[in-house]
């Protein structure tokens, strides 16, 4: 079935598709299109040549577009489109005037409309320093209901990842899922990133990504998604950056946005601390600890929750519970101020793993954490 099929029994998701395909039309004529109308209208309005006087290629590519068969490749992908004005549309995005008018998603969008979301950002040359606090924040802003929004890329988003990740899985997925925005199409032959993080992404959060499959992750697709994840977001925080790169991208899209930006103190002798200090001479909020981020969303007074993040069910589950994880957590932390990193290296342990045995014993009034560290108190 070529593109002039218009019979009605194509859902509008595949002529959403086939509008984005169409490369000589353009995101930011895609959107306007579909602001003003359905993309089977909109489509019709290409292939009637309605749309010669802005560039005459437009009809000929689309001419050659078999949207059926290409909207089959999308679902045998897995992959969703969500278009301007449909419900699966983040509303976020309705109100970014730049943000295109189809997103692509692997897993649940709609949890992009159900809870905030907070991008955390940094350098692929992370610090031991910045992958601990990058992991800690993200598994505490999964725990109080705060989505976490990375970008697939080494070091720091891999790291907001696993935390957010572990986070939710070990809040028994009461708190908010995890979310990552691609650089380039979601098919396993064009998306960039770590394929394990992607999977477990998916299984309860989502992935997305402003270009169609069969779009590899190039150079010029990066500062796309950085923008894309600007627009996405509530705030932005940074934890470690050079004074160029990836993050600094995302936090200019975010203060063109009027979107509040966050950075964390490091050190003055570290060259991946350089761009985070500077952030914050330039009037950016300092995140010390998971309250900051929290006050600057509106959201302060959810943390730490009222009762412990995954509850034994039975008294023999509370002995096994403390003995395998809590106590070991105990005697390695001691009673000096620790980062989650170094408990990770120490203890030989998953940041998940952790991570869930902390936010247990702070459920118990047994340790606090803050500005990076953690403490026993009892």
């Amino acid at each position: 079935m070529k593109a002039s099929s218009s019979s009605g029994c194509i859902r509008e998701e595949a002529y959403a598709v086939a509008l984005a395909s169409v490369r000589s039309i353009g995101p930011k004529r895609v959107r306007e299109l579909l602001v003003g109308s359905c993309p089977s209208a909109a489509w019709e309005m290409v292939t009637s040549g309605q749309l010669d006087a802005d560039d005459p290629r437009c009809r000929r590519e689309a001419e050659s577009v078999d949207v059926d068969s290409l909207y089959r490749s999308y679902e045998e992908a897995g992959v969703i489109a969500s278009f301007i004005g449909s419900r699966s549309y983040p509303a976020t995005l309705e109100a970014a005037k730049h943000a295109p008018g189809v997103i692509f998603s692997t897993g649940d969008i709609s949890l992009l409309n159900k809870f905030p979301k907070v991008a955390i950002v940094g350098t692929r040359s992370a610090t031991r320093y910045g992958l601990g606090v990058a992991s800690q924040f993200a598994a505490e802003l999964a725990t109080a209901g705060v989505c976490v929004v990375s970008g697939l890329a080494e070091g720091v988003d891999t790291a907001a990842h696993e935390g957010s990740c572990g986070g939710w899985e070990n809040s028994n997925r009461s708190g908010a899922p995890p979310c990552a925005v691609a650089a380039g199409g979601l098919d396993q032959r064009s998306c960039g990133g770590d394929e394990r993080i992607r999977r477990r992404i998916t299984r309860g959060g989502v992935v997305v990504s402003g270009d169609p499959i069969g779009v590899p992750a190039a150079r010029w697709s990066f500062p796309k998604r950085c923008k894309l994840m600007a627009m996405l977001v509530d705030a932005v925080v940074v934890v470690e950056s050079h004074l160029q790169g990836g993050s600094m991208r995302t936090v200019d899209a975010a203060a063109q946005l009027g979107k509040p930006v966050g950075a964390v103190p490091g050190s003055i002798r570290s060259p991946a601390s350089a761009g985070t200090n500077s952030l914050l001479a330039d009037g950016c909020f300092p995140v010390r600890d998971l309250s900051d981020i929290l006050v600057a969303l509106s959201l302060d007074g959810l943390w730490p929750p009222a009762r412990p993040l995954t509850p034994p069910t039975s008294p023999m589950d509370i002995g096994e519970s403390k003995d395998s994880g809590s106590d070991e957590v105990l005697d390695a932390l001691g009673w000096e101020p620790c980062s989650l990193e170094e408990l990770v290296v120490h203890l030989d342990k998953p940041v998940s793993v952790v991570c869930s045995s902390l936010e247990r014993l702070s459920g118990e009034g047994r340790v606090r954490g803050g500005e990076g560290y953690w403490e026993r108190i009892r």
